[in-house]
């Protein structure tokens, strides 16, 4: 695997890591009903890209909002 950015991968000395300013692209297959931290990029935007499944997002503004595919 090769990682474009650090971000939260945790792999910032990992050689197949490719330096970058604000962009980070990384891969994550997650189990059903797993939750993330909350938290804010106030440097970065952050994409979703789904296969399967839904996903429920809190915005800035405390707006929830659930999509599926």
């Amino acid at each position: 695997m090769r990682y474009i950015g650090t971000g939260a991968t945790g792999v910032a000395s990992d050689v197949n890591t490719v330096p970058a300013g604000n962009f980070t692209f990384s891969t994550m297959v997650l189990p059903s009903k797993c939750e993330g931290p909350l938290h804010l990029h106030d440097d970065v935007e952050e994409v979703f890209f789904m296969l399967k499944g839904s996903i429920t997002l809190m915005i800035q503004d405390g707006e929830r909002i659930t999509k599926r595919c």
